[in-house]
């Protein structure tokens, strides 16, 4: 849920935004973010055999890479699309052509009047792939409802559970 409530808390940013938000909010992000990634590792080898699970990990790690290429790919689309489409209709080519390519750089002589302008396009850039993130990811909490509670193999509360007659399913 913190995931979730951090993807939307970024929102929040603008160029205005105070520092103290965005570490307030990125903290709120990092702490769901790893409350996620390793239970589901766990998660992932209490639904394995014993010798599967080495391969079950690496095909994990394998998709999780997987996966941040083409989000970093689909991010990188959006955020140009956007902000190209943003850029005042008045900006010269010259300029434009330098943001599109990635070569401006805030702050110079030939530049300066355009510099806000410039900023708050790449801004509605970045604003559109926060708010592409926050359903993925509330799609992402959503899937952790469906992820069935198991004990691996070989944990002591298992061998307690048995001993005092517990019920809960186990993966030998």
């Amino acid at each position: 849920m913190l995931w979730t409530l951090g993807a939307g808390l970024k929102l929040l940013f603008s160029r205005t935004t105070s520092t103290a938000v965005y570490v307030i909010v990125l903290i709120i992000e990092g702490t769901g973010i790893g409350f996620v990634l390793q239970p589901a590792l766990v998660a992932l080898q209490a639904l394995s055999k014993p010798e599967d699970r080495a391969v079950a990990t690496s095909t994990r790690n394998l998709m999780r890479m997987l996966g941040s290429v083409v989000g970093m790919a689909l991010s990188t689309a959006v955020q140009s699309t956007v902000m190209k489409s943003a850029l005042p209709a008045d900006l010269p080519s010259s300029i434009r052509e330098q943001v599109n390519s990635g070569s401006w750089e805030r702050g110079q002589p030939s530049t300066a009047k355009w510099d806000h302008q410039i900023l708050d396009a790449k801004m509605k850039g970045i604003r559109a792939v926060f708010i592409l993130l926050v359903p993925l990811v509330g799609l992402c909490l959503l899937g952790c409802y469906f992820i069935p509670n198991r004990e691996l193999s070989g944990d002591p509360r298992r061998n307690e559970n048995a001993e005092a007659g517990g019920t809960q399913s186990t993966i030998p």
